[in-house]
């Protein structure tokens, strides 16, 4: 095949950049060799393999993020109200103390110390949910929210 071919130049580049033989097109116009179909097929399964393996990897991040904080733990966050864009409070129980947090970027104060617990703590139970967050669970059929 000869530069003044029609397509000449168009089958070249998909040759350089999908690094697979053209017949008839080399890279410096001599002929090519063919590539096996057998070798593209395998790219394309090595390709596939190393997605799914960081698919599989992010899924087990995102679910080994949760069983940082096991239930019963000493430490545990009885609610929170957002104040702002970036401010928020939050009811924090320690053992049997409760503490008003505030929380900002770049600073946590504490707001007050409860010696009686505000909210009674029960053991398993997940704080209460919002409005949205009731009608989003409701909306997608009773799953659980994570």
């Amino acid at each position: 095949m000869t530069r003044d071919a029609p397509g000449f130049f168009l089958r070249r580049s998909v040759c350089a950049v999908f690094g697979v033989g053209v017949p008839g097109v080399g890279m410096a116009g001599e002929p090519a060799a063919a590539v096996p179909a057998a070798g593209v097929w395998e790219m394309l399964g090595s390709l596939l393999f190393v997605l799914a393996i960081v698919f599989a990897l992010a899924w087990l991040v995102r679910a080994l993020q949760g069983a940082r904080f096991a239930r019963g733990a000493t430490l545990q966050i009885q609610g929170g109200l957002r104040l702002g864009a970036k401010e928020s409070v939050v009811l924090l129980q320690v053992g049997e103390q409760q503490f008003l947090l505030g929380v900002a970027p770049g600073s946590v104060q504490l707001l007050h110390r409860f010696e009686q617990p505000v909210i009674p703590a029960q053991p398993g139970a997940s704080p209460p949910l919002s409005a949205f967050a009731e009608r989003l669970r409701q909306a997608l059929g009773g799953k659980s929210l994570p």
